[in-house]
């Protein structure tokens, strides 16, 4: 695999062209859609009123592919009371309905792609690396249509992706890496380049280094949140969060101290950009594919080529890894995006400590003990010692591909989280 200055030009020159799509999204949204929350129908301009009853039928419902139904999904814009409008209307009265603005979890995509776009877009011209523009200007929805800009945001995220765009799937895996592998799964790359995208040493252990980008995936932090209940007593609650992943949950959002997914370096950036995408279109995939025929979930068919990749080489997890039937050393990744990290059943999080010569003796995880003031952090000691530089040389092949990952420090300790990425199915 190689990495050269010419596929960083086309990336970049790709994610100006997302990051002027989602301007004009962002500027639309609240300069029109946010605005006309809480008026009522007949206030609206005529072009913002069709928004919301283009497709809207007598008996107040919608007809199956409705505009309306098109702007609710992406924008959360819509009548507050189809019915009720309509039945107004019938009788020739006032049309009092008012129109609701939802959240909406496109717009909030588009809000992240448009915040991590322009970090990269601005740090390129700080670095001063090199002309990108590509004359793209922010859209005028009024002449093209804000289905048609929609429509071109959803492309270009998918252009960006892991496993379509070379250069971002080049740049994935160098997110923790040591030299030597480095040397066998790349041709050379320009040291200014590396330089560029803040590639730089993750930590080193005696001769072994690992390598990366520090604003992803190397931080996990522990949050605990003090919970009254209406009795009167209290419980904490604890939350997980890792630097580079957009916060799902709407308590973790609460409880965070940091934004996660603000970036540091290009390098992070473009692993943040697609951690974003992946995470969205997953999340907006019964959506996507309601609306646009052949919507690929791009992260479930990545994991599972690179999985497949992994079985035909003969590579498998360690089996020390493994401490049980049901369980080993590391976690789901969805569990993380969930946020908890404790239940009945205990924390599906084990966090194994590593001292200063890279040796693993223990594991700490969770535990439940019936409730919430009784249940702590419980260390468990490993049947035999793991080195750190074994640990990652064993997972290199399966980190490099992104199907698993791990975490470097657990607030400000070290210690680590070993991720996994499971393919359909498990």
């Amino acid at each position: 695999m190689g990495l050269t200055y010419e596929e960083f030009k086309n990336y970049l020159k790709l994610v100006e062209k997302l990051y002027m799509l989602t301007s004009s999204f962002i500027n639309y949204y609240n300069d029109v859609v946010k605005q006309a929350n809480g008026k009522y129908v007949h206030e609206l301009p005529e072009d913002v009123r069709n928004l919301v009853l283009s497709g809207l039928k007598l008996d107040g419902e919608y007809t199956e592919n409705a505009y309306a139904l098109f702007i609710k999904d992406f924008m959360g814009l819509s009548i507050e009371d189809s019915k009720l409008y309509v039945s107004k209307l019938k009788l020739e009265t006032k049309p009092n309905v008012k129109v609701i603005v939802e959240e909406s979890k496109f717009v909030e995509f588009v809000q992240l792609l448009n915040s991590v776009s322009r970090f990269i877009v601005n740090k390129v011209k700080e670095l001063e690396l090199s002309d990108i523009s590509t004359g793209v200007k922010e859209t005028n929805i009024k002449q093209t249509g804000i289905e048609n800009l929609i429509a071109e945001i959803i492309k270009s995220s998918y252009d960006l992706s892991v496993g379509v765009n070379s250069f971002s799937t080049g740049i994935w895996g160098l997110r923790k890496i040591a030299p030597h592998y480095m040397k066998k799964a790349y041709e050379n790359i320009p040291e200014n380049l590396l330089k560029s995208l803040g590639f730089s040493k993750l930590l080193s252990i005696k001769e072994y280094e690992l390598w990366g980008f520090p604003d992803y995936f190397t931080k996990c932090m522990l949050y605990q949140k003090h919970v009254t209940t209406s009795y009167g007593s209290y419980y904490y609650d604890y939350y997980i969060s890792i630097n580079g992943i957009p916060a799902l949950s709407k308590t973790l959002k609460e409880v965070q101290t940091a934004n996660p997914v603000e970036p540091k370096t290009l390098g992070g950036a473009i692993c943040i950009l697609n951690e974003i995408i992946w995470r969205y279109t997953d999340l907006l995939y019964e959506t996507l594919s309601k609306w646009y025929e052949g919507s690929v979930n791009v992260e479930e068919r990545y994991v599972e080529e690179a999985w497949k990749s992994l079985s035909d080489s003969g590579w498998s997890m360690p089996e020390y890894l493994k401490i049980g039937t049901y369980e080993g050393l590391y976690a789901e990744f969805k569990k993380v995006l969930e946020g908890s990290i404790g239940s009945s059943y205990g924390s599906p999080f084990k966090f194994l400590f590593y001292d200063e010569d890279g040796i693993i003796s223990k594991y700490t995880q969770w535990v439940y003990r019936g409730s919430y003031d009784r249940s702590r952090f419980s260390e468990y000691k490993l049947s035999r010692y793991i080195l750190l530089p074994e640990l990652f040389d064993d997972l290199m092949s399966a980190i490099f591909l992104g199907v698993v990952d791990t975490t470097l420090y657990l607030n400000d300790k070290k210690a680590l989280l070993i991720l996994v990425r499971t393919k359909r199915g498990g």
